[in-house]
């Protein structure tokens, strides 16, 4: 295939494991945030349904939305696209898309935590945790 069919293809294909992870992005930090679907979804000029589908990863946000979720959620737009970095193309529909987001919520709140006897507690506790997981969900 030419590059210019993929990315016809790409641009005709339904929403995919990135479009997932950008929505949960959205619903952590409007959470982060304190928002209702409806606040945040008034503030960038959306109903409270299609916030829902954005969330969802149903329906694709575009990039003047991403713009205004920005400003409404207080983060540079990058934000929305953090952990995808491990995100394989032929993997976008993998559960695990969601677990990069998870993580990078993590570390962010992590990195708020300025103790350092805190931060080393928290390191303890999730060794602990780890060590005591058998590998069952």
């Amino acid at each position: 295939m030419t590059p210019g069919k993929d990315y016809k293809a790409a641009r005709a294909s339904p929403v995919n494991g990135i479009d997932r992870v950008v929505g949960e992005t959205i619903r952590i930090l409007r959470k982060e945030c304190r928002m209702t679907q409806a606040d945040l979804g008034e503030s960038i000029g959306v109903s409270p349904g299609q916030l829902q589908k954005y969330e969802a990863g149903v329906n694709r946000v575009g990039a003047t939305q991403l713009w205004r979720l920005s400003i409404a959620l207080d983060v540079p737009v990058g934000e929305f696209f953090r952990g995808l970095y491990e995100v394989d193309e032929g993997d976008m529909g993998s559960a695990d898309s969601g677990l990069h987001t998870e993580l990078e919520v993590v570390r962010r709140q992590y990195s708020r935590i300025v103790d350092p006897t805190l931060r080393k507690s928290i390191r303890d506790i999730l060794e602990r945790m780890a060590a005591n997981d058998d590998g069952n969900d």
